[in-house]
């Protein structure tokens, strides 16, 4: 149902309907048809709002993946050069390749199985 005609249909019930005539109340089909009415109201705003809202998404010109690239360059330099940083100063720290004890840690891992 349009928009329209659901006002239309409430507008000729109003006219018709000796309850609804007068002004000062309404009769429950009066009261059903601008409930219908509200809802076409609503479910045509909706889709109104949707299909702008593509049609928004469609012209809004999408970035090239070097335009994109560009943008996030600097951060990821940035990782990259904490990253070796991070890298050095472990080799710095001289990490041990072997337990301190290897008898002691031959023990615990045949006791583990």
């Amino acid at each position: 149902m349009c928009p329209t005609k659901a006002r239309n249909d409430v507008n000729w019930h109003r006219k018709v309907c000796g309850v609804c005539k007068t002004g000062r109340a309404r009769c429950p089909i009066a009261r059903e048809l601008e409930i219908r009415m509200g809802r076409t109201d609503a479910s045509v705003r909706l889709a109104h709002e949707q299909r702008e809202s593509a049609l928004r998404a469609a012209a809004a010109p999408s970035l090239p993946r070097t335009q994109l690239w560009r943008r996030v360059a600097k951060d990821v330099q940035r990782s990259d050069a904490r990253r070796a940083i991070g890298a050095v100063s472990a080799e710095a720290r001289g990490v041990p390749l072997e337990p301190q004890d290897v008898k002691a840690h031959g023990r615990r891992q045949a006791g583990l199985g």
